[in-house]
């Protein structure tokens, strides 16, 4: 039985597939470059698993302009970190649907992220009206050691960290919890608290496959599954 539930933010209760190809194309924009970038090749990159260096150095070779490759990634990665940002992402369909759930049966919902900034999610959160949903928000700046989030396993020690916190705060067996992630770097932190895993697979998204026992690819479905936990 789950008394406790933990989400992932990106790409879990957020679709971040249009901030994604927005951050590239106001990059290119913002560098006189020609954008050779469609929606549909960067998810077809991203499903192969390409970094931002990696795509970038697409950008480069379709591009007969000079630019650098540091400013580039610098203005990316700022333009992911402002409120306009915000406006590209997209709450999941039936998120909501699940949060009144939880709601309803009076179960304890945390938000848990590896984002730095958590005005910037609360922010979203208002846009969305959910809010009021989360019983906590959880970010890297609430550890005390500032840790590089863009490093995979960087990503990993930070989201075990925040599950650390949690676990000491609410005190429920780990048997009881239940984690809802995307990556598996988030499968990699619940289990090490040996936390009930739940994957959420995207389409635009490598397939990473694994025997979780507990896996879906929409909300609809999630509301279904966690209905019969709880």
């Amino acid at each position: 039985m789950i008394k406790l539930i933990i989400f992932d933010f990106d790409d879990t209760i957020t679709d971040n597939s249009k901030l994604d190809f927005e951050s590239f194309k106001a990059t290119c924009s913002k560098f006189n470059i020609k954008n050779p970038l469609s929606f549909k090749k960067l998810v077809y990159f991203r499903k192969k698993s390409y970094t931002a260096k990696d795509i970038l150095k697409f950008i480069k070779i379709s591009s007969d302009k000079t630019f650098s490759a540091k400013n580039f990634l610098e203005f990316r990665n700022n333009f992911l970190s402002n409120d306009v940002s915000n406006h590209h992402l997209k709450l999941k369909a039936d998120t909501r649907l699940i949060l009144e759930t939880l709601k309803k049966n009076k179960i304890p919902t945390i938000l848990c992220t590896v984002r730095k900034d958590k005005q910037l999610v609360i922010n979203f959160l208002k846009m969305n009206y959910i809010k009021n949903y989360f019983t906590n928000i959880l970010c890297s700046s609430d550890l005390t050691v500032k840790i590089d989030n863009t490093i995979s396993d960087n990503r990993i020690l930070i989201k075990s960290s925040l599950l650390k916190k949690i676990t000491k705060k609410y005190r429920f067996n780990s048997d009881h919890m239940l984690y809802i992630g995307n990556s598996f770097e988030d499968r990699i932190a619940s289990l090490s608290h040996k936390i009930t895993f739940l994957k959420f697979n995207n389409d635009y998204l490598p397939d990473e496959i694994h025997d979780d026992l507990y896996s879906t690819n929409t909300m609809k479905n999630l509301n279904k599954i966690i209905k019969k936990l709880l």
